[in-house]
């Protein structure tokens, strides 16, 4: 994924719209070093390569909520049927 600030992407649109287009890169437009937009091709799948920067963005859970998040599973977990087989 490259990154670069919106007034870059303006003045080089047609080079980046080729770049993303044509070469399946990703976008990342800024605004004084902030994330403001991405820019993808419209049919691809993100790369495994821009997973982490778009992990990276996501929001993410605190302690407490990530362990009721895991008790949430465990319960879920704990009432489903159990099966005969592994390949059931």
């Amino acid at each position: 994924m490259i990154s670069l600030s919106v007034s870059d992407a303006v003045r080089h649109f047609a080079d980046l719209l080729h770049r993303v287009r044509h070469e399946g890169e990703w976008a990342l437009l800024t605004e004084s070093g902030r994330p403001v937009a991405r820019m993808l091709p419209a049919t691809s799948a993100p790369r495994g390569a821009d997973l982490a920067l778009i992990w990276a963005d996501c929001p993410h859970l605190g302690d407490e909520e990530a362990a009721s998040f895991d008790a949430d599973v465990a319960e879920s977990r704990n009432k489903l049927p159990s099966l005969a087989s592994r390949w059931d």
